[in-house]
Order: C-alpha cells, then structure tokens, then sequence
C-alpha cells in the first residue's frame, strides 16, 4: 500500500557551522499525476519521477514568475528519451513532463529495473532556461556509460554549472507503482571554508546513506538530522503541483487554424477530434457541433 503523504514541495535551508545550502524537492504526487494522465508502465514511471524531482531543484533559483528550466534528454536505451519542465507561476513551482516511451515490457516485469537497463550507455542532455519564453541560457552535452538521472544532474552542476554542488535523485516503485519521487541538492555558500564537512557530506552521497534517507524523510529538517547536519535555519519553502497550460480553448484555437476542407473532412469521419496534450498526457475532446460552427464561421 502506499501511504498518504503531505503535499508536494521545495525546500531551500542553510545549514549553519558548516556552511551548507540545501535544497530538498519532494514532487511523489505531481509524479504520480502525470505518469497517470500518461499512463507510464513501471520503468517509465520511476524515470520520470526522477526527472521532475531534479528538475524541481532548478526552483531553488528562480526569482520571478515566468522562469522555467527544461530538460530534455535522448538516450540509447529501451526509454528513448524524456522531458521535465519545472516553471514558477504565482502559486509555486509547477512540473510536467514525459517520457518518449510509457511501456516497456521486458522492463516493467521487474520490480526495480537498473537505471542501466532504461537509460542505455549513452546519452545526450540538453538544459533550457528561459523567462517569459526568453532563452536566458542554455547548456548541452553528451555523457556515456552506466546512466542514470543523478549521474546528468551531477555532470550539469560540476561542468556546466560550474557549481561545486552534491545531488541525488531518486524515485522507488512499490507494487509497479510510482512510491516516491525525491531529490536533494548540497552546495558549500559563498565564501565558506569547511572542506572537511563537505568532503564527509560527499562520501555519504556516494555510499548510498543519502539515499537511504530520501526514501526515509518527508522534510528537509528530517532529511538534514538523519545525514548528522546542523538543523537549517532560514527555511523557505514553496509548493509544488502538476499544471500545464493545455486547454479545450487553445485546442479550438488550434482548430481554427485548420482549413476548410480539413474540418470539413473531421465533419464527414463523424468523430469528434480529441487532442492530447504531449507534455501533460491529457485529452481535450471538442464536440462536433464545434467544429461545424468553426466551419460555418470560416470566410469562404
């Protein structure tokens, strides 16, 4: 079974003494949402889970409504490819995203399929950050052998980013369904000296402790006492949910775009056209007593 949690948020805190910023990401329900509207198997499931908690830790950056960051990522394995967008409007941060493929079979048999065996060995990652549809900058690069989503998130923050910074995203399935979708984000502020602390911190990133604890924690308060950090002061947090900007009114928008004999076709079919959404998964049906009015108000 899976247990109730509470809402789905971002969580930026300073650890004091040895001068940490941490930034926690827990996205389980907007995850669970969009692998729903896209009705993801398993695999696909747990990747795109993933994908949104890393890119939630972009919401520690924005500063005004409209900045979005946007990864786009191809790879060699069963998966193909994905997509996770991360926006700040007025109410928080706001995900979606997907995968290019929902079902694997050979997969979705197995109750924890390796990353390697989704991902491939190789993999080409393409960062987007934009404000108000304003490209502000943006990074690619490739990267090969055992993939996985920390290890692209890791590689975007140590050379693109140029950002000494420790990541872990991680999603967990129970049951072939979405369980949890987590990510943390360390990095030393400015001007700090506690290369020691740091380095400790690192070693717990690498021999799985921060991972244990991301599958353990519902907070960054609890999240920081397990990994034996000073409890952060000056937290902020900030909601986070699915929304996309898709709706029945810019389907019919895109309908009225179409020409007179390609409604007048959708009209002879006798099928209403239902449209689906790429980035969200959902469906937007419009009647045909709709198209036959945007055929009638069409000059001719």
């Amino acid at each position: 079974m899976i247990l109730p949690k509470p809402a789905d948020l971002l969580a930026v805190g300073t650890c004091p003494g040895v001068e940490f910023s941490a930034v926690f990401a827990d996205v389980t329900e907007t995850a669970r949402t969009l692998c729903r509207n896209h009705l993801c198997g398993p695999a696909a499931s747990r990747a795109l889970g993933e994908a949104l908690a890393g890119a939630a830790l972009f919401g520690a950056d924005f500063t005004a409504p409209g900045e979005t960051a946007t990864l786009r990522l191809a790879v060699n394995g069963p998966l193909q490819g994905l997509c996770a967008e991360a926006a700040l409007d007025e109410t928080g941060i706001a995900l979606r995203g997907y995968t290019n493929r929902k079902v694997m079979d050979a997969l979705d048999v197995s109750e924890d399929p390796p990353s390697r065996d989704i991902f491939g060995n190789s993999a080409g990652a393409h960062f987007d950050f934009t404000r108000n549809g304003r490209r502000l900058r943006h990074t690619s690069f490739e990267i090969q052998g055992e993939l996985d989503t920390t290890l692209i998130f890791s590689r975007f923050y140590s050379d693109s980013a140029q950002q000494p910074a420790r990541v872990h995203v991680a999603a967990s399935l129970y049951g072939g369904y979405l369980n949890y979708a987590r990510a943390l984000l360390v990095t030393p502020r400015p001007g700090a000296d506690s290369p020691d602390d740091y380095d400790r911190l690192g070693r717990k990133f690498l021999d799985g402790t921060v991972a244990e604890n991301l599958d353990a924690c519902l907070s960054l308060s609890d999240l920081c006492a397990a990994l034996e950090l000073p409890p952060p002061e000056n937290i902020t947090t900030r909601p986070v949910r699915f929304f996309c900007g898709c709706s029945r009114p810019r389907v019919l928008a895109m309908l009225e775009r179409l020409s007179t004999a390609e409604l007048q076709s959708i009209l002879n079919d006798g099928v209403a056209p239902e449209v689906t959404c790429h980035m969200c998964g959902r469906g937007h049906t419009i009647p045909l007593e709709e198209v036959e009015r945007l055929l009638d108000d069409m000059p001719f």
